[in-house]
């Protein structure tokens, strides 16, 4: 029998870094958005879906065009991971077995913005009630529903 643990954390960021986390997560979702779009496209137009790194070099040129600059912003690796994200959602829809949903936009208004940080090892810090994040979010209060064993 496997036994399945969760763990609870909830930020409690400053005013500031509150606009930060709102911040990184619309430029996630709008990547997530822009990304589907453009896969949509792309499989519409008869091609084959693009690879998690095309979608990431993709990235690259969207941040280049002027009407994207803010994505500048935004911690790349964030950007990267929700690109990789919405690749994995299209490989579980077209995945027979999992008969998963075609991956959906998602809304400002759903208030449900998540961002990801990889490498947590590498970038961030826990020490006891905070959180060193990256992306000028630097210590971050936190609140967890137990200690994180292993």
């Amino acid at each position: 029998m496997q036994i399945l643990k969760a763990y609870k954390f909830r930020l409690e960021p400053t005013a500031q870094q509150a606009q930060r986390l709102r911040q990184l997560g619309g430029c996630a979702r709008y990547v997530w958005n822009h990304g589907l779009a453009e896969t949509k496209r792309i499989l519409d137009a008869g091609e084959k879906l693009p690879s998690a790194f095309e979608l990431n070099r993709m990235l690259t040129s969207w941040k280049k065009d002027p009407e994207m600059a803010f994505l500048t912003e935004a911690y790349t690796d964030n950007l990267q991971q929700k690109l990789k994200d919405l690749h994995g959602a299209w490989m579980r829809c077209f995945d027979k077995k999992l008969a998963a949903k075609a991956p959906v936009f998602k809304k400002k208004s759903d208030n449900r913005d998540s961002i990801r940080f990889v490498n947590f090892d590498k970038y961030c810090r826990l020490e006891k009630g905070r959180v060193k994040l990256p992306a000028g979010l630097a210590w971050v209060k936190f609140r967890q529903s137990q200690p994180v064993e292993g």
